[in-house]
């Protein structure tokens, strides 16, 4: 069995053997590749059906987003009142009411 200290200098030994060939690596490496080229995004298709099924659910959500309620927070720091403002006053962003919490008053 190796011990901690035993494995600690193996691998620091290891480590250093890499580093040393790492340039000479790197530079066959990037000698023999070329560099990648750019393409269309006609040239990617989706053959999955679990992805395919994921791509239009997350299409879906986006284009079924409140655009009311992604520019409320741009709208409350301008001071401009939103549309949800103007409808329902003592609403949220999201279309639940605003509760107020009250505590009990001592005498009860």
């Amino acid at each position: 069995m190796i011990s901690r200290r035993e494995f600690a200098k193996l691998s620091g030994a290891a480590a250093g053997a890499a580093v040393c060939r790492l340039p000479r690596a790197l530079a066959e490496y990037s000698s023999s590749n070329s560099p990648l080229l750019e393409f269309g995004y006609s040239d990617v298709s989706i053959i999955s059906d679990l992805h395919e099924a994921q791509l239009r659910e997350t299409h879906d959500v986006l284009m079924n987003l409140s655009e009311d309620s992604l520019l409320k927070p741009f709208r409350t720091t301008t001071g401009t009142k939103t549309m949800l403002d103007l409808l329902l006053p003592r609403r949220l962003a999201n279309g639940f009411p605003l509760w107020r919490v009250t505590t009990p008053s001592p005498g009860r």
